[in-house]
């Protein structure tokens, strides 16, 4: 029974400390004796030197992992903090690739700079995300999914067969049809090209820490305290005068936003983009790994990451 003045924690330390048994069990202990951003350097420190280690294949993995954790990231910002049932996220991760695609590659007769396309990209992608939580003022729900998931069908209905819609000219091959757009360049950021497995999946390593250290700030901050009491109650929050359709609104540019900026990345890996890349059963994945992790919680939602994205592979 608790005890009123009695810290359980702090009363407990010795018995969790005992719980540590086998070879391991000294660097444990150290471990937990470190201070909170002493450990984050050593967890960041064994995943910088992870290309160093593994062969080329495996660096692939790699990427692969971090940009399941940037997309987790996104969606656990609508789905785990907002509480808002989003089946279309994968639709904004399709959109920032295909964007990509087209400004850089033969696609179109003008290829952008990286550091002009990426910025565009990312507000087309927030403001994508902006347009499809207007419904969300009246839907809820399983009928703000159904409407969600219906965009992200469309998307890839749209991708895949743009040269034949209505009042488009067949001569217009934007989207490349099913064969998608092959031969997408590199990031060029002033001169440096990312044109390896090694720089890419460093250059997703920082971004990913950015991004974790951005989302922290925002879930700590009076918008991420709204978010949560939107989660919890949307009819009580809303009587405490929280502006609630401009919390939803919010939710879904953040986790546009990171969605397209990930689809640019994804696409410059992969040196192309194909509307499979985008349907239902990846969708599904990412949700796999922001349950897994446990929704609302950012360290959880990587290692769902991680666990979806490496163990299959490995």
């Amino acid at each position: 029974m608790s005890q009123i003045g009695v810290d359980q924690w702090v009363e407990q330390s010795d018995e969790r400390r005992d719980r540590y048994s086998g070879w391991t069990a000294p660097a444990r202990r150290a471990f937990d004796k470190l201070p909170t951003g002493w450990k984050l350097a050593v967890l960041l420190g064994a995943v910088a030197v992870y290309p160093l280690l593994v062969p080329q294949g495996e660096i692939r993995i790699g990427i692969t992992v971090l940009l399941l954790a940037m997309l987790a990231l996104g969606l656990n910002v609508v789905v785990g903090w907002a509480g808002l049932l989003d089946l279309g996220f994968v639709a904004f991760y399709g959109f920032g690739a295909y964007f990509y695609a087209i400004v850089a590659s033969d696609q179109l007769p003008a290829h952008w700079p990286t550091w002009i396309a990426i910025p565009i990209i990312v507000a087309a992608s927030a403001l994508l995300g902006a347009l499809l939580s207007l419904p969300s003022r009246r839907l809820v729900g399983d009928y703000l999914a159904i409407m969600t998931l219906f965009f992200a069908q469309i998307f890839v209905e749209l991708v895949r067969n743009f040269g034949r819609l209505p009042f488009v000219s067949e001569d217009l091959d934007l989207t490349g049809g099913p064969n998608g757009i092959p031969g997408v360049e590199a990031w060029d950021l002033f001169g440096f090209q990312i044109n390896s497995f090694k720089r890419h999946y460093y250059l997703l390593l920082i971004l990913t820490v950015v991004l974790i250290a951005g989302l922290h700030n925002l879930n700590a901050s009076r918008t991420g305290r709204a978010w949560r009491a939107l989660r919890e109650d949307t009819l009580a929050a809303e009587h405490m005068t929280t502006p609630v359709n401009k919390l939803k609104l919010l939710a879904f540019v953040v986790g546009a936003a990171i969605a397209g900026l990930a689809g640019s990345i994804f696409a410059a890996v992969q040196v192309g983009v194909f509307p499979n890349n985008f349907a239902l059963p990846f969708l599904i994945t990412i949700y796999a790994a922001v349950i897994l992790g446990g929704s609302g919680s950012i360290s959880g939602v990587v290692l769902g990451a991680v666990a979806i994205g490496y163990i299959p592979d490995a």
